[in-house]
């Protein structure tokens, strides 16, 4: 397997993140699944 070089850290600390499933299926199950991923990038952004 090939792997991706590893980005360099941004001076803003602000980047683009994209999700998408395989064959662009869907990748939550509903809203509260998202809302719940997203509550979670949220505090790892407050945690620094």
């Amino acid at each position: 397997m090939v792997t991706r070089q590893a980005r360099e850290l941004s001076s803003t600390g602000i980047y683009h993140v994209m999700l998408r499933g395989n064959e662009r299926k869907n990748i939550f199950e509903d809203d509260e699944d998202k809302q719940q991923f997203l509550d979670g990038i949220e505090e790892k952004r407050k945690d620094g």
